[in-house]
């Protein structure tokens, strides 16, 4: 019975001993688990501090040795160890020189430009003007019209003359030539005075509405440039006009 007792005090002395040296290994699991922790930190710290050094030399370049005057539409961002360059530049003009400095920057892997767009400023300055062009033409300016032997318009006019206002505001690089024309009735001098006060009160009114001087250009014919028959009111109607054209 006494072997029996100490046997089994043996086994319980044993079985109390094993949980406290168990206890004790964790000790150096969590020293291990929190060091490898501090170090993937520390690397993601440095790892993030990369891509932002890189920009910032990176655009410290394009803001100097005339690069910022030469590419003024171009912006360089940083992913990694690379550069991108982004923005827009001339369809002539060559990258090369600021892809080779940007290149030399220690660190940098690749600068790729994708994303940089090529301008033609020249196609854009005629694809604008032809816009206008084709905007222009879709206002009936024949409705401008006049009361009898006055320059004050007529109730027919304002929505070609609203029209036309909003055009040349959404254009304001636009320039118009806007030409008065008359019948043959009368004596020539008093033709061309009177188209060309006609002429001049549909600048005033854009004038007078924020269009810059500059858009506009006028000019009186008088009966030089007829449209219809003059032996014919209808005719002689048609003639006394007022044209827009766009100048080119």
């Amino acid at each position: 019975m006494s072997l029996q007792s100490g046997v089994d005090n043996t086994a319980q002395s044993l079985h109390l001993i094993l949980p406290a040296n168990d206890n004790g290994s964790i000790i150096p699991w969590v020293v291990a688990v929190g060091g490898s922790a501090l170090l993937a930190l520390l690397f993601l710290q440095a790892a993030g501090q990369i891509p932002a050094s890189l920009e910032q030399q990176a655009n410290a370049k394009l803001t100097s040795q005339g690069f910022a005057s030469a590419y003024p539409d171009v912006k360089v961002s940083a992913t990694g160890r690379d550069l991108h360059l982004s923005g827009r530049v001339l369809v002539d003009q060559s990258t090369e020189p600021l892809h080779t400095q940007l290149s030399q920057i220690e660190g940098v892997n690749h600068v790729y430009q994708r994303t940089l767009a090529v301008f033609d400023p020249a196609l854009q300055q005629r694809v604008k003007a032809q816009n206008f062009k084709d905007a222009l033409g879709l206002i009936d300016i024949s409705a401008v019209g006049f009361q009898p032997g006055s320059v004050r318009f007529t109730t027919q006019s304002e929505l070609a003359l609203t029209q036309l206002l909003q055009l040349l505001k959404q254009y304001p690089d636009s320039q118009i030539r806007i030409e008065g024309h008359t019948d043959n009735t009368g004596a020539d001098t008093v033709n061309v005075r009177v188209s060309r006060e006609r002429a001049s009160a549909v600048a005033s009114y854009f004038m007078n509405r924020g269009v810059a001087a500059s858009q506009l250009t006028v000019t009186g014919y008088g009966s030089t440039r007829p449209i219809a028959d003059n032996n014919t009111e209808a005719g002689r109607s048609r003639n006394r006009r007022i044209e827009v054209n766009p100048v080119n």
